[in-house]
Order: structure tokens, then sequence, then C-alpha cells
């Protein structure tokens, strides 16, 4: 008896050292986001000040150091890996970010992955425009993102308005854009080509306004027109797979296929996991062998 007494008496006074040493635990927790968030802070403001000075790559740099500690960071970097064409890893950004937001924030995170995913083909877009628009039903970037899902599911009429909605809540140059797609689905191609200059307008660096453009003036019979812009979209930003399979369309449109070969190569190389890439490289092929046979190259037709 005396000795689970001597037990209890000793583990009573050690009580008092151990809450003082789990409090000790507890604010050096609750102190290491403090220390860290102003370094984030700072980080982001130095690359906001690089992205303006022109150094993306510097920008890109400052925010990966600062997007494990501030999610907000990622979110950003997001931004600007999508403006440089840098799709895939636009979206593991978007994806950093959204894991860790919550509301409006973790909405517009999710909402702007889904908008990537879809232009890449992506499987996951749908489920990621539905969660957008659990996180933020009424959120701009929720709504453009389902613009797009609706347009894909050939729900024109829906992404129309959709995308009207977002254009009227302030979602500038991405609802215009998201506008400009679902008209272009619709086969109001002089509607989708004002929609895309207007979104182009508002924001000179968005790739996805240019590629749009792009389309529709090779559709309408102005492949020549579009050569130059996406050229400059390529030059800026070598990774936008995008612009490459459009640069492949526009080139087959102007008789050059074999020069549309690159580009489709290029594309598909870029992005392994994108089927239309791959199909694009087929297409491509037999109208190099179709222009081939025409201009009576038949050896080369056949090797194809």
């Amino acid at each position: 008896m005396k000795r689970w007494s001597w037990l209890l008496l000793a583990a009573l006074a050690a009580a008092p050292a151990i809450a003082d040493d789990k409090k000790k635990d507890d604010k050096k927790a609750k102190d290491t986001p403090a220390v860290q968030a102003p370094a984030a802070q700072d980080a982001v403001k130095d690359a906001e000040a690089k992205l303006a000075a022109g150094d993306a790559d510097g920008a890109i740099a400052a925010l990966e150091k600062a997007m494990g500690a501030d999610p907000k960071a990622a979110l950003r970097l997001g931004q600007v890996r999508e403006s440089r064409g840098e799709l895939d890893l636009a979206v593991d950004a978007y994806k950093s970010a959204a894991d860790r937001l919550t509301g409006a924030a973790k909405g517009e995170a999710l909402g702007r992955m889904a908008v990537v995913q879809e232009q890449r083909g992506m499987a996951d877009a749908a489920a990621s425009a539905e969660a957008a628009v659990a996180s933020d039903p009424e959120g701009v970037w929720p709504t453009i993102a389902m613009s797009h899902r609706r347009t894909h599911e050939g729900k024109t009429d829906e992404g129309v308005a959709l995308a009207q909605k977002a254009v009227a809540a302030g979602g500038g140059a991405a609802a215009t854009t998201a506008l400009a797609h679902a008209q272009e689905a619709k086969g109001d191609l002089a509607a989708a080509e004002a929609s895309y200059r207007q979104a182009i307008a508002a924001d000179a660096t968005a790739l996805m306004p240019i590629v749009g453009l792009a389309t529709v003036l090779r559709e309408t019979g102005r492949a020549a027109e579009a050569e130059p812009m996406l050229t400059k979209v390529i030059d800026a930003s070598p990774g936008a797979v995008e612009a490459y399979k459009e640069m492949a369309r526009v080139k087959v449109a102007l008789g050059r296929s074999q020069e549309a070969l690159s580009d489709a190569n290029l594309a598909a190389a870029m992005a392994e996991d994108d089927p239309d890439a791959r199909e694009l490289v087929t297409e491509v092929k037999v109208a190099r062998s179709l222009q081939d046979l025409g201009a009576g190259q038949t050896d080369l037709a056949l090797q194809d």
C-alpha cells in the first residue's frame, strides 16, 4: 500500500512539469506559422515585383519558396504557370492550394484547376468543377468552370447562360473566354470571335482566348491571320501545348502538313496523357498523305 501511495505522489509531483512542457510545445506550434507567414507574404510581394519587371522565372522561384507556408502563394503560382502555358504544373499548384484553402478561396482554386484540366482533356475536370461549386456555389470561378463543363457536355445553352452570369459578376477575361467557348461550340462563330477579342483586350497575357480566336479564324478561312498570333504565343510560352496543337491545324489548313507534323509531335510529347494530342498526330499524317497525293508525290504518300 505504501508503495502505491509513493507512486501516486510521484505522479502528482511530475504533473505540473508535464503540463508546463505541453504548454511550451503548444505555444511553439502556434508561434511557428506566425514566424513563417510574414516571410511567405514577403516572398509573394517579391514575386509580384519580379512579374512586374518581366522576371517570370524569378517570380516562380519566390512563389515556390512561399507556397509551403501560404496556400495563396500556391494559388498565385498556378496562375503564373497557366499564363506561361505550363498547364500540368498549373494543375499541381492549384491542387496544392485547394487542399489547404477553404470557402471562396478553395472554390477559386478548384475552379481554376477545372478550367485548366478541361483544356488538357483531363478526366478529373468534371469532379473539380463540381467540387468548386460545392465549396462556393455562387463564386465566379466555380461558375466559369461549370460553364466550360456544360459546354464540353454539349449543353451549350447552359454553358452560355453560366458564362453570362460570370461576366455579370465581374469574371473578366476568364468569364468572357468561357462565353466565347460556348458560343463557338454552338456554331455562332461571329459572336465567339467578338467575345474572344474582348477577352484579349481585357487581358493580353491570357493564352486561352488567343488560341480560341486562332481556332475561329482558321474555321472561318483565315488561317493565315491566325498563324502569327500563335507564333507569338509559342515564342513567349514554349510550354503552351494548346498553341502547338492549334498551330498544327493552322499549318494543315495552309497546305504545310510537313511543318504541321512537327508541331503535332511536339504537342504530343509535351502532353503524353492528352488523347487529343495523339489523335492530332494521326490526323496530320493523313492530311500530309493527301497533300502528297494531290501534289503527285505518291511515293511519299505511300510511306505514310
